[in-house]
């Protein structure tokens, strides 16, 4: 379980540097073109992408499909579906799990890190020396806020004596801090601008937000890029708060607001991590920035952010998909060798009447058939021992026989398989799969449903790698399948 978490981890790993960089690309063309919320809000394609358990295919994607579940190299054939030596069909023998040590390390340093930043945010809010703030003047002021920015949860004020800066926490029962010296020496206008500011942070829901974020460092602790991305983020967070509270605020009452800001530079920020807060004097200078040429968006600025935003979603979030450019119907195939590949005759046992192999999926389409064939690199003859079938991920895989579970695990280039004994020394094998729905020692009918089509294991794309051994030598499928 824990190998398979790491192995989709580094996978996400990936695909989530590529995403940082191409973002950090689109930031740097539209700096000044789009709003400051469209600059963060284009990060959550990086937060959802590091939270998929799963790929969702898409003929449109500039994604990498990248599985690293497996070690041994693999090679991509013409056909673009990748071939690796198959081991023997051992039923008894364990899988090879690939990188068994690393994944223990990975996952004992993020629960090391989960653990520690637990601990000191328990820490810190048990020594926080606050207080519930009951002031008339400032529950007026905070309700008035509320329903200006629509917010209908509870939302409470607190007091601390530290010389810091004010901070919002709380998923549920947000709480907004307050220092004596910003309470004791701010006027009512500059109050009102703190509050719109942390208030915006609770309407977006930026403390979850930041939580979820909090974690993915912890889980990717490893990748620099995906680091730098999600730090980046919390500043564009606050950017966007920033903007929210500029919309609601005359040209004068602008100048205040950032006069507020520029109060806050050199200030002690809490030593918390979940604590939405940003008051280092290089990323203070850049929200004054923000603020000094801030002006509201046109229509046409709308538009396009959305169109740009709906193009980077879906060549991000997606991998390429499989086609099937024919659908053969069930029991039935259809497939053309390669001009190179070379055709071999396997002698084929004849079966007994009541032992009838049906094909494996309902529709799909044959990518790599069973035979000697050239090397598409190396251009030398190897032997495929099975065939190969496109589909999408997620297509029901079915028992091509009545038998007997003997291996539903991991095996190598494999990725996830399922091994069936039949009567007469004769077994199939379902390989790469997405979910293994049977386990080892069922029995199975045929045409029962077993396992999904997935791209686990060495393989570039979904596809399922069918073989039917008889005493453990390879036959052809194509000769059997009825």
């Amino acid at each position: 379980m824990i190998g398979a978490v790491f192995s989709r981890v580094l996978s996400l790993s990936i695909t989530g540097s590529i995403i940082v960089v191409l973002t950090m690309l689109l930031k740097m063309l539209f700096k000044k073109k789009f709003s400051a919320r469209w600059h963060y809000l284009i990060w959550f394609v990086l937060i959802i992408k590091l939270m998929m358990p799963i790929d969702i295919e898409s003929p449109v994607s500039v994604m990498p499909n990248i599985d690293l579940e497996s070690t041994p190299l693999s090679v991509t054939t013409d056909e673009g579906v990748t071939e690796t030596p198959e081991p023997v069909m051992e039923t008894k023998a364990r899988p090879v799990k690939s990188l068994t040590y690393i994944h223990y390390i990975w996952f004992t340093i993020v629960v090391l890190i989960v653990t520690i930043k637990t601990i000191l945010e328990g820490i810190f809010l048990r020594k926080q020396k606050i207080r519930k703030l009951e002031l008339p003047m400032m529950d007026k002021l905070l309700s008035e806020l509320k329903e200006e920015l629509k917010i209908k949860g509870k939302v409470s004020l607190w007091l601390d004596k530290e010389d810091s800066v004010a901070r919002v926490y709380g998923v549920l029962r947000p709480r907004i801090i307050l220092t004596e010296k910003i309470l004791y020496s701010s006027d009512e206008s500059r109050l009102r601008y703190i509050l719109l500011h942390e208030l915006a942070h609770v309407k977006n829901h930026d403390i979850l937000i930041n939580m979820v974020r909090h974690l993915l460092m912890s889980l990717y602790f490893f990748n620099p890029i995906i680091l730098l991305g999600l730090k980046q983020m919390a500043k564009d967070c606050e950017l966007a708060c920033d903007e929210a509270v500029l919309s609601r605020l005359t040209p004068n009452e602008q100048i205040g607001y950032g006069h507020t800001l520029i109060s806050l530079i050199n200030k002690k920020r809490p030593p918390n991590s979940l604590a939405m807060s940003l008051v280092k004097k290089k990323d203070i200078v850049r929200r004054l920035k923000m603020i000094q040429s801030y002006k509201k968006a046109s229509k046409l600025s709308k538009v396009l952010s959305i169109v740009l935003a709906s193009g980077f979603i879906t060549t991000c979030l997606l991998v390429p998909q499989v086609s099937a450019e024919y659908q053969a119907p069930h029991k039935e195939f259809v497939f053309s060798l390669p001009e190179e590949s070379v055709t071999v005759e396997t002698p084929v046992e004849v079966l007994e009447e009541s032992l009838e192999f049906i094909f494996p999926t309902e529709t799909a389409r044959i990518t790599a058939p069973y035979g000697e064939r050239l090397h598409p690199i190396t251009k030398e003859k190897f032997f495929h021992k099975g065939i190969d079938i496109a589909a999408i991920t997620g297509t029901d895989i079915y028992a091509s026989e009545k038998g007997e579970v003997v291996y539903a695990d991991w095996m190598s280039e494999y990725g996830k398989i399922i091994i069936i004994e039949h009567k007469d020394g004769y077994k199939t094998l379902y390989a790469h799969c997405s979910k293994l729905l049977v386990y080892e020692g069922d029995t199975v009918d045929k045409n029962q449903v077993i396992a999904t089509v997935g791209n686990t294991g060495q393989t570039t794309g979904p596809h399922l790698h069918f073989e039917i051994r008889n005493d453990d030598e390879p036959v052809d499928p194509m000769t059997i399948l009825k």
